[in-house]
C-alpha cells in the first residue's frame, strides 16, 4: 500500500502525517515543504485518523483554529481533547463511523455549526444544551429517534436543523419544531407519521401550522 503523507502548517509548526504516524516539526526545520494550507482552518478530511493521533493533534496548542474538517476519516470516536479548541466555530465530522459524541463537545462555547451527517449516532450528549451559539446542526444519515432529538428543545440558538435519512425517526417533537429561532427544519427521506410526511416535506412552516392545529 502506498504511503499516506499529509502536511499541514499552522503558526510555527509543520505537521506531517505518514503511515499512521504524525510528526511535529518547526517550520524552519522543514527542508522539503510540500503544498501547505495556512490559517485558522484545519482540514484533515479523507485521512485515516486513529484516536491516538487525534488526541496528539488536539494536544498541540492549536487553540485558535476556528474550522476543523474531519470528514471521511474513518473515525470511530472523538477524543475528549476536542474541547482544547476553545475558538472552534465549525466542526465537520461527516461520513465516519461515530456511534457517540463526547460530552466534551459541550465545552466548545464558540461552536456555531456542527455537521455529523452519515455516522452511526443514535443520541446526542447532554452537554449539547451548553452550546449557546450553535445555529446549524446536520445530523441526517444517522439513527436518531424522536426521543433522542427531544433534547434539542433546549438548544434555543438553533436556526437550521437537518434530520433527513434517520430510519428510527417516526415523529417530529412539537417542542423542537417550535424553537423560537428555527428557520429551517429538513426531515425528508424518513418515514414520519406525525406530522404526515407530506407535511414534513413542505418544510418548517407547514410543520408548525400542523402543530398549531393539533
Amino acid at each position: 500500500m502506498a504511503a499516506t503523507t499529509f502536511d499541514y502548517e499552522f503558526r510555527q509548526w509543520n505537521f506531517r502525517h505518514k503511515d499512521g504516524e504524525i510528526e511535529k516539526r518547526r517550520v524552519e526545520d522543514v527542508s522539503d515543504p510540500p503544498e501547505m494550507s495556512h490559517g485558522e482552518k484545519l482540514d484533515l478530511s479523507l485521512l485515516p485518523l486513529p484516536q491516538v493521533n487525534m488526541s496528539w493533534i488536539l494536544s498541540q496548542t492549536i487553540d485558535s483554529i476556528t474550522v476543523l474538517n474531519m470528514n471521511d476519516c474513518g473515525l470511530v470516536s472523538i477524543p475528549p481533547e476536542i474541547d482544547t479548541l476553545v475558538n472552534l466555530q465549525r466542526l465537520r465530522i461527516q461520513s465516519n463511523s461515530l456511534e457517540e459524541l463526547p460530552e466534551a463537545i459541550g465545552n466548545l462555547a464558540a461552536l456555531t455549526r456542527l455537521c455529523a451527517f452519515g455516522n452511526k449516532l443514535a443520541s446526542l450528549p447532554r452537554s449539547v444544551t451548553k452550546l449557546k451559539k450553535l445555529k446549524i446542526l446536520r445530523i441526517g444519515g444517522n439513527q436518531f429517534s424522536s426521543d433522542n432529538i427531544e433534547i434539542l428543545r433546549k438548544v434555543a440558538s438553533l436556526t437550521e436543523l437537518y434530520l433527513r435519512e434517520n430510519p428510527p425517526l417516526k415523529e417530529i417533537p412539537r417542542s423542537v419544531a417550535q424553537l423560537g429561532r428555527l428557520e429551517v427544519l429538513n426531515a425528508e427521506d424518513n418515514e414520519i407519521s406525525k406530522p404526515p410526511m407530506r407535511t414534513v416535506n413542505g418544510g418548517l412552516k407547514k410543520i408548525q401550522d400542523y402543530f398549531a392545529r393539533h
